[in-house]
Formats: structure tokens, C-alpha cells, sequence
């Protein structure tokens, strides 16, 4: 058999730079062999495959890429990008802008903070400054079998420390985005591989060295050089909104950096991570070189965007109210223009070029009504349908006649027309249908009666008032179903006093009953309740009780009638004796020409309210006798 050769360093160079890039390579040639997976535009076509802008991201140079390596992705048109990189020992910021869908520009300002600019002769121990350009122009648009293409100058018309040429590919599928690609002059540092292109011209062997004051392109330097690298990579946008994560590998070694940096690769990829947390924020971490971290940050806008409006729109333009149709009914017309807004209505929208703003109630017109009886189920199947229906049968069964109703969240307008059905409790009991049929909490209802003639009132129940009216009510049929008449009520915020006589004689605990009656249905707030019992005008028995802390019923009852309970008594009277005096000081007022209104007596003070009736010349005051 014949000698083997031990392998070169060279031969050991490509071959690693083979192995890093197989993975990038083997990516981009399946996703090409895949159909994209995005459905046409337009129904004409499919769209090309490129990534959602909201990933397009930059990489350490400024201009859009992966890390060190660049990408065939553009961003939005009108996008600009402003930010810097921190990565020992370069500092750099950057200005990228997007100034057509096919053209990129980059203009970036770094400094090597190891090297000063004693290197170039001048007498200062300042960092050195290296301003640079690069452009980026898209060749070929992705397709759905098809990667996108670009080609791009970095540092092309700068000082040319990092000049390098480079033409790239990439292909999305799905939320994964491949790239591959191929550079010369900073790209080709550390590389093995001979540039193709030297095989047609000599001219495309050599390269001058980088380094100048800048400012020129160096067209003889293009797509020039011994050898040329290969970079690829993959970007993964991952389910967490914002954030996207990188992964590179190159043949570039890092040994041939401006102004003779050399950098100790510890391993042959990098990765980083891109998080956008608000549209115009962009930051950016990475691992490079397997020894260094890298930190990005930038913010972004695009010139196409309006922004916020520099000044408040003009106020709407106000226009008279058109009178109604001539041959409509004045009751309708009068209706439709309460329901529609008037000024007199605080709850209406005010219609002003018809700008009603959320939360105004919105109004709801009566149902179309083809025949008397309807069936609930033969409805669209809404639930504000099946609501409203409801809402009209049951007022239009207690005898009204709706124009409309409106509802806000916590308000209710009901227009009907004016009629006997609204005389009395009709209000109340219009009321209470709307609260149980409604949907929302409503608060209060607003009920409109609308005559004939076009006037128009306006009454106001609340919830609140319903409830306390309800609990009443049924005060009033409890002390009814005892064998009480309920002769007068007071109630005020901490008491309540009830004046009640009966059809018997009742006893203490008769009277005490009723006292707990009435206080179970007061409100909280009173603390004290006062049952008065009358007979014949005349107080013969009074029952107080008072409430705790919790709410209970605590000691302090006073009846009257004895001296048992330390209340207010008439001791020594009983209730027959007590009906004969009144009669008799009744009988005597009579005569001198007064009208007993009320009658009280206690222990030791009788009161007695007179109205005194048209009559000659009469004595304002009368005595009678003591007993």
C-alpha cells in the first residue's frame, strides 16, 4: 500500500470548517426542498417565505443578521435602528436604516478600547476610533421553493479595518429561519478555502491591506483574496412573545483582527438571544467565541409611521334638528325625539355629526309586532332578543304604550305615552318590570310620559326606593294579618314610630309583637322602634325597642298602661275609663267650636291638637275641668 500524508494545518482548518457548517448547510438545502408554509396573497400567488418582521433582528455589526454573521433578511421599509454592542474590546454604535424594501445602509462608529491612536502616529492615548459603512441589496426574493439572496459590503466605503464582502442565502420554515453564506476579506480570516473566482482572473488573488483614512471604495479590493469563509446559522422564534433565539458557526478564527488582535476561540459557534419587549425596544445577549459576552441594545421606529397627532381634531360640526316626518302622529314625533336625545334628557346621547362615545346607553326599538300573540321561541335565538321581548310583553300587558326604552349601564330610559294606566302605582309597577327584566344592575329608571300635544313629564324611581317601598308594604300586611290598623307611620334615619289601633282590646304582648314586627322590617339604620297603640283617638299603650351593636334586640321596652317597665304610664285609668274622658273633653271642645285633631295623655300631661272652626268671636283657649 502506499504512505499516508499526515494532514497540514491548513488541511485541518478546512476540514473543521466543514464539519461546523454541515448542520447550517443540511438546514437551508431541506427547508429549500420544502414548500413554505404561508398561504397566498391576494389570492394570486404565494407570498415570498420571508420571516415576520417582528423577528428581523440585528446582529453585532448594526445591520441585520445573526451575530458575527450576516442574514438575506431585510427589515420593514421606512425602519430605522439605532443602538449599541458591547463586546471586549470593541464598543460600537450603530445607525441602521432600511431606505428601500431592497436596500439596506449601515453606518456604525467603533472603538477598539486596547489599542489607542499612537498606532497611527498621533501623539494620544484616546481609544482608537474606526468609523465604518456597509450596504446590503436583496438579488432574489424568496420563494416557496426558493431562498432569498443578498449580497452586501461591510466597512466597503470606511476605513476598511473590516472590510468584507459577502453573499448569503436564507430560507424560512415555520418559525425557524436558515442562512448560509459565503464572504471574503474579513470574512476569509482563518480560512482554508481557495476563492473560487481566482481560477478566472489573477486579480482576484490578491487583496491591499485594510486601513485608510476612509471615505473611498476600493472596487479592486471586491470579492478579492486568497481565500474565502463560510458562515451559517439558524434563528428560532420561539411561542414566548418577543423573544428569539440565535445560533452560528463560522471558519473565521479571530487571529487576523485590526491592528494585529489575535482572540483565543474556545468553541466554534456562537449563540445569543434577541428579546423585544416593546416594539420600539430591542436587546440583545450572546456567547461568542466560547469566552465572551455580548450585549445589545437598541431602539427603533419606521419614518412611515404617523406617529401621534400633532394637533386635536376640529370639534364637530353642529346642524339644527330636522323636524319629523309631516304625517307621523305628534305623540310619536314627540316619542322618536325623546328616545334620540333632547336637551331636556340628561341620559340621551347629544347627536352631533353622530358621534355617541362608549358607554352612552344605546337604544333599543320596539319589535316588529305582526300579530298579538307571539311565540317567545321563534326568535333569532339571541338572548337580548328573547329579553326585550319580554320586556315589551309585560309592559304592554299592564296598559302601556312604549315609544322606546334605552339602556346605559346603570340607567334606564322608558317613554311611553301619557295614560290612565300611569295614575297612582303604575310608575312603581312600570319600574319594577324593567328592574326584573333587565340584564345589567340597573340603579334607577327614568320614565317619560309623552301627551298627545307634545308635553312631556318626567319621574324618577330608584332600586333603593323600591326595596324600602317593598319592605314597608310588607310591615304594613304583617301588622294587618295581627288584627293592627295602621293609623300613621314616622320614620326618619335612627327611629321609627307606628300609631296603630285595633278592632279589640289587645294586650302587652300584642303590642310587643307588633313592635318586633315593625323592627324586623326597618331598615339597619334605625336604632329605635316605637309601636304607639290608639283607641279612640287616645294613646293607651306605647312599646319601644331598641337596637344593639349587632343588630339584635336589646333590653329597654317601655309599655304603656302600667309603671312596671319605668316607661311613660297613665297609672290608675284604665282603658274604658280612659275612652269616657276623652269623650267627654271631645263632647265640651265640640261645643266651643274645635275640632279634635289628636289626643295624647300620659301620667302627668294630656295633649290635645284642635283645628277651630268658623264661628263668631270664640275664646282661643278652653279649660275644662281636671277630672
Amino acid at each position: 500500500g502506499r504512505m499516508s500524508k499526515a494532514p497540514s494545518h491548513g488541511d485541518r482548518g478546512r476540514n473543521r470548517g466543514r464539519r461546523w457548517l454541515a448542520g447550517p448547510v443540511a438546514g437551508l438545502v431541506i427547508a429549500a426542498l420544502m414548500p413554505s408554509p404561508q398561504r397566498p396573497a391576494n389570492g394570486a400567488g404565494a407570498t415570498p417565505a420571508r420571516p415576520a418582521p417582528s423577528w428581523v433582528s440585528s446582529g453585532d455589526f448594526g445591520s441585520v443578521g445573526l451575530l458575527q454573521s450576516r442574514t438575506a433578511r431585510f427589515r420593514d421599509d421606512g425602519d430605522l435602528d439605532i443602538g449599541a454592542v458591547l463586546l471586549d474590546p470593541y464598543r460600537r454604535y450603530y445607525i441602521s436604516f432600511q431606505a428601500m424594501p431592497w436596500l439596506e445602509g449601515t453606518f456604525r462608529y467603533t472603538e477598539i478600547t486596547n489599542r489607542s491612536f499612537s498606532l497611527g502616529g498621533l501623539a494620544s492615548s484616546e481609544d482608537f476610533q474606526d468609523r465604518g459603512a456597509d450596504l446590503k441589496v436583496r438579488l432574489l426574493e424568496e420563494g416557496p421553493y426558493t431562498p432569498q439572496l443578498a449580497f452586501g459590503l461591510q466597512d466597503g466605503i470606511g476605513t476598511g479595518l473590516f472590510a468584507g464582502e459577502f453573499l448569503v442565502a436564507s430560507k424560512a420554515y415555520y418559525d425557524l429561519d436558515f442562512s448560509f453564506g459565503a464572504g471574503w476579506g474579513y470574512f476569509a480570516s482563518g480560512s482554508g478555502i481557495k476563492n473560487p473566482l481566482a481560477t478566472f482572473s489573477d486579480t482576484f488573488r490578491s487583496r491591499t491591506s485594510s486601513g485608510s483614512f476612509g471615505g473611498e471604495a476600493k472596487f479592486g479590493d471586491y470579492l478579492s483574496g486568497e481565500n474565502i469563509g463560510l458562515f451559517g446559522g439558524l434563528a428560532w422564534r420561539t411561542p414566548l412573545k418577543g423573544l428569539s433565539l440565535k445560533l452560528e458557526a463560522s471558519t473565521q478564527d479571530y487571529k487576523s483582527e485590526p491592528l494585529g488582535n489575535q482572540f483565543q476561540r474556545d468553541l466554534p459557534f456562537n449563540a445569543g438571544f434577541v428579546y423585544r419587549p416593546f416594539p420600539w425596544l430591542e436587546l440583545s445577549g450572546a456567547y461568542e467565541r466560547g469566552n465572551t459576552a455580548m450585549f445589545r441594545a437598541s431602539v427603533r421606529a419606521n419614518v412611515d409611521d404617523p406617529g401621534l397627532p400633532k394637533f386635536d381634531p376640529p370639534p364637530p360640526k353642529l346642524t339644527p334638528r330636522t323636524p319629523g316626518a309631516a304625517g307621523s302622529k305628534a305623540g310619536t314625533e314627540a316619542g322618536t325625539a325623546a328616545v334620540r336625545g333632547d336637551a331636556g334628557f340628561a341620559l340621551a346621547p347629544k347627536v352631533a355629526g353622530r358621534m355617541v362615545q362608549p358607554g352612552d346607553p344605546r337604544a333599543v326599538a320596539p319589535p316588529p309586532r305582526p300579530a298579538p300573540h307571539r311565540n317567545a321561541a321563534a326568535g333569532d335565538g339571541a338572548g337580548d332578543g328573547a329579553i326585550v321581548d319580554y320586556l315589551f310583553d309585560s309592559l304592554e300587558g299592564k296598559g302601556f304604550t312604549i315609544h322606546g326604552i334605552e339602556f346605559s349601564h346603570h340607567r334606564a330610559r322608558l317613554v311611553v305615552a301619557r295614560g290612565a294606566a300611569l295614575e297612582g302605582d303604575g310608575e312603581r309597577a312600570a319600574a319594577e318590570i324593567v328592574f326584573n327584566a333587565a340584564p345589567m344592575p340597573l340603579r334607577q329608571v327614568e320614565i317619560v310620559q309623552v301627551a298627545r300635544d307634545g308635553g312631556r313629564s318626567r319621574a324618577v324611581v330608584r332600586r333603593e326606593d323600591l326595596r324600602r317601598q317593598a319592605k314597608i308594604d310588607r310591615m304594613f300586611d304583617g301588622l294587618e294579618a295581627s288584627g293592627f290598623r295602621v293609623e300613621a307611620l314616622e320614620l326618619s334615619r335612627r327611629e321609627a314610630r307606628v300609631y296603630l289601633s285595633a278592632a279589640g282590646a289587645g294586650d302587652r304582648a300584642d303590642d310587643r309583637a307588633a313592635a318586633r314586627l315593625v323592627a324586623a322590617h326597618a331598615p339597619m339604620a334605625v336604632s329605635s322602634v316605637e309601636v304607639v297603640r290608639l283607641a279612640a283617638g287616645v294613646e293607651v299603650a306605647r312599646v319601644r325597642l331598641r337596637r344593639g351593636p349587632r343588630g339584635g334586640l336589646t333590653a329597654g321596652l317601655e309599655a304603656a298602661g302600667d309603671g312596671g317597665d319605668g316607661g311613660e304610664s297613665s297609672a290608675g285609668l284604665t282603658d274604658n275609663e280612659k275612652s269616657e274622658l276623652a269623650l267627654r273633653i271631645f263632647a265640651d271642645l265640640e261645643a266651643a267650636h274645635f275640632t279634635v285633631d289628636k289626643f295624647e295623655i300620659s301620667r302627668g300631661k294630656a295633649t290635645v291638637y284642635l283645628t277651630r272652626r268658623n264661628s263668631a268671636n270664640r275664646p282661643a283657649m278652653w279649660a275644662g275641668p281636671a277630672g
